[in-house]
């Protein structure tokens, strides 16, 4: 009944309320002696009161999926090139959803000129957009959203040079502006 809240440290205050249920049952199921009258009361009570401590014991030891407010973005950096081409890479790490993040994300454009409106991410479980418009990598609205799953996800973070995100201007021929963030980025959604 209680088995799964005894092998795991995160259902501490479950267990505790496992055995306080497990201890009452034991209580009530070892009264002093009942007369037969009071074993017929015993026994109705117990047809009721035992698939109760049943029922609450089993859902306490479900364990509950607790919503995380933000995606993770890193390794993120964008590049425009003399030949006005832009291009854009960062990594998204979704803890709601593990089992397909991290994943890639990578965009490739004319520079000045707005991005394909339904990017999305490698995994294709992410739409990319700007919110504000066409693109100046020293400050612009980066937004994300999840394209299906149980948890709807919808965030947008406002970027700009001189914060973590630092852009720095012909740091190589053919390179006209170079940007990346320093740490990880944490986008509410």
């Amino acid at each position: 009944m209680c088995q799964s809240a005894l092998y795991t440290a995160a259902y501490t205050d479950r267990y505790k309320l496992c055995v306080l249920l497990l201890w009452i049952f034991h209580s009530i199921s070892t009264s002093y002696t009942i007369s037969l009258y009071q074993m017929s009361l015993y026994q109705v009570n117990m047809k009721f009161t035992l698939p109760l401590l049943l029922a609450a014991s089993a859902a306490l030891a479900v364990p509950i999926f607790e919503r995380d407010n933000s995606i993770q973005i890193s390794d993120f950096w964008a590049r425009a090139s003399a030949g006005s081409s832009g291009s854009m890479h960062f990594v998204v790490t979704d803890s709601n959803y593990p089992e397909d993040t991290p994943t890639d994300c990578n965009l490739l454009w004319s520079y000045g000129s707005s991005p394909n409106e339904r990017a999305r991410c490698n995994n294709s479980q992410y739409f990319i957009h700007f919110p504000d418009g066409a693109v100046d990598f020293n400050r612009f609205t980066l937004g994300l959203e999840r394209v299906s799953g149980p948890i709807a996800e919808n965030g947008q973070v406002l970027l700009e040079s001189g914060t973590e995100w630092s852009c720095v201007e012909n740091p190589e021929s053919n390179v006209q502006l170079s940007c990346s963030y320093d740490g990880v980025l944490n986008m509410p959604v």
